[in-house]
């Protein structure tokens, strides 16, 4: 037997035809037929009920990871952007004045000022005292220097220069306008870090700086005095001497020959 409607085989006691759902049935009345029509109706009615019931929940799933699919998209981007701020903000910490430092033209300014003593921090040896100084000659200077031994380091400073106590520093010694003080901190930094540390907590314009594995040392126009530090990093420890003076002082030139002295003689 054929189904009348869409043509497909059935068997001989099919009462409808499980393709298209029309009764193939020959029917002895006309009750029988309209019951049968019913059942077909009703059958036909279910059918698509459950056809756009799987429609709507195809339709749902697909909104459903559309919403997803954003979501994990604007989380993306926003960490993309967060991650690209933060290289950028690194690169520009990383790079502070490396070109400023190395290409920076020596312009000191010209109004006067007290000197005031930067840096320093906490002394890690205060009892430690400096050996018996000697006063001898300069080659190549006008004046003459005193040579000491202080934290294990060889330093020389101007003979004019008084020592005055202070125990934030191994020694403190001041000549009426300029100040040099000597210190030693532990540090788990490289030289070259240190020195950039230094420079942003200084502030002012760089002049010129230096730096190897073994230390730095830096000039820095800072307001209206100059700043230098000579420092020597070894084993977790940083010692150093630091000198600041007016530019405007009248002893501004003498001051630079007496850093050349100490920054080779410091070792």
């Amino acid at each position: 037997m054929y189904c009348k409607n869409c043509g497909k085989k059935l068997p001989d006691d099919a009462r409808f035809c499980d393709r298209c759902n029309v009764s193939v049935r020959k029917k002895e009345n006309k009750m029988e037929l309209i019951e049968e029509l019913k059942e077909e109706r009703l059958a036909r009615r279910k059918a698509k009920a459950i056809e756009e019931r799987q429609k709507k929940i195809k339709r749902i799933k697909r909104k459903r990871r559309g919403v997803v699919v954003s979501v994990i998209a604007v989380i993306l981007g926003i960490g993309v952007i967060s991650g690209v701020i933060a290289y950028i903000n690194y690169v520009q910490t990383s790079t502070f004045n490396d070109t400023n430092i190395e290409q920076a033209t020596e312009t000191p300014t010209e109004s006067a000022a007290p000197a005031v003593v930067i840096g320093g921090g906490q002394n890690n040896n205060k009892t430690e005292i400096p050996s018996v100084t000697t006063q001898k000659p300069t080659p190549g200077s006008s004046g003459t220097y005193k040579e000491t031994s202080i934290a294990g380091f060889s330093f020389a400073y101007p003979s004019d220069f008084k020592e005055e106590k202070d125990s934030k520093y191994l020694l403190r010694l001041t000549d009426g306008d300029a100040v040099i003080t000597i210190n030693k901190e532990v540090t788990g930094s490289a030289p070259k870090e240190l020195m950039k540390k230094y420079a942003d907590e200084t502030g002012g314009t760089p002049q010129q700086s230096r730096a190897n594995d073994t230390g730095y040392d830096i000039t820095i126009s800072v307001g209206s005095d100059i700043c230098h530090k000579k420092s020597v990093v070894s084993n977790g420890t940083e010692v150093y001497y630091e000198i600041r003076y007016p530019a405007s002082s009248a002893k501004a030139g003498q001051y630079k020959t007496n850093i050349e002295y100490m920054d080779s003689f410091f070792q």
